[in-house]
């Protein structure tokens, strides 16, 4: 990222000493922005770091702290629905929060003791089973981006509810055949590679891996979540065991200390973020910086509008001017948009990136 800047300020008869890097990272971004930022903390300009990892959980191995708002990004589902009324699947007449969440939680207890048997041709090509986990991957997915994944959770509930799987059996790809080379599925299994190589290297096996190491780490992955921690822990850490490679002295991070960069950092994310809500923590390694929430739910800024949002995002990158301290901007965040008990001025669906939830 410097090297780039020193060059384009030597294309532009510039210093390249002088060279700052903007810079706007969201997600994994943030660990990058972090890491930088601690690096090379006279040479950061502007910088809106988006949907806050917890960066020192990152390099330890753990990951578990992505998922502190997890459960209340549930929680806010059913609320939601139950104020969306007909325009969420899910609700009743007169059904409450409560109503919501007691069916949802009594959905999950009956896929775990009797998980959905799909037959269907239309809908598999062998026969199979939607499982509890499957149902928790469905819904951990679908807290990334509220506005275009929540009208479909609902519906994919309430048919399992009725013990009708085959829709989520076919989008969770169960019940395919298994790939052969002549599929050529090759490529997109292979594109994950990167992300898990990069992941294991930088956390370089200071969580130890061992088989008691993760039984503990998935018994607390639960507590921080009970609809999806234990899925949260096979997305990286198991796999990171297998890897017999340790990166050298210099590309090896040493720790996170409080700096003062040469512009103040802006951090941002919704009020409810369901896999990284860190910003109070990593905010506070930076000198001057300042945190910038939308109320809304979901993974990261774009999940929603705000005119509030944009404003001061732009005049930060224009001027340099943060927001004031615990600025919270109010949005368009609609996710059952027919309801007229929401917000629907300008409303807008954002498609962010949604990985499956066993490549993220």
């Amino acid at each position: 990222m410097l090297r780039y800047a020193e060059l384009l300020a030597e294309s532009q008869g510039k210093p390249r000493e002088e060279a700052l890097v903007d810079y706007y990272g969201a997600s994994y971004g943030t660990v990058l922005g972090a890491t930088f930022a601690s690096l090379y903390p006279n040479r950061v300009g502007k910088f809106l770091i988006d949907a806050v990892v917890d960066s020192e959980d990152y390099y330890f191995g753990n990951w578990s702290q992505n998922i502190l708002q997890a459960d209340a990004s549930v929680d806010a589902f059913f609320e939601y629905c139950a104020k969306a009324g007909p325009a969420c699947a899910l609700y009743k007449n007169g059904s409450t929060t409560s109503d919501i969440k007691q069916r949802v939680d009594a959905i999950l207890q009956d896929v775990e003791k009797n998980p959905i048997p799909v037959t269907d041709p239309n809908f598999v090509q062998v026969p199979t089973t939607v499982s509890h986990v499957d149902v928790r991957g469905l819904i951990m997915i679908a807290m990334y981006n509220p506005p275009a994944l929540w009208p479909t959770l609902a519906s994919r509930l309430l048919e399992l509810e009725a013990r009708n799987g085959s829709i989520v059996a076919l989008s969770s790809q169960k019940g395919a055949l298994p790939a052969s080379e002549c599929d050529n599925r090759s490529v997109k299994a292979e594109s994950q590679t990167s992300k898990l190589v990069i992941a294991c290297n930088d956390n370089n096996k200071h969580f130890d891996g061992s088989e008691s190491s993760l039984v503990d780490l998935f018994k607390y992955d639960q507590e921080l979540s009970s609809y999806f921690g234990e899925l949260w822990a096979v997305v990286i850490v198991p796999v990171c065991r297998n890897l017999n490679t340790t990166p050298p002295e210099n590309q090896l991070f040493p720790k996170f200390e409080k700096v003062k960069t040469r512009t103040p950092i802006l951090f941002a994310d919704n009020v409810l973020d369901p896999v990284t809500s860190s910003y109070d923590k990593m905010a506070a390694f930076y000198e001057d910086s300042v945190i910038l929430k939308q109320d809304a739910v979901g993974h990261g800024l774009i999940v929603t509008t705000s005119k509030c949002t944009s404003d001061y995002v732009q005049q930060y990158f224009k001027t340099g001017e943060l927001p004031p301290p615990n600025t919270i901007c109010e949005t368009d965040f609609a996710p059952f948009a027919t309801s007229p008990s929401v917000k629907k001025r300008g409303l807008q669906q954002h498609h962010a990136f949604l990985p499956r939830w066993n490549t993220y």
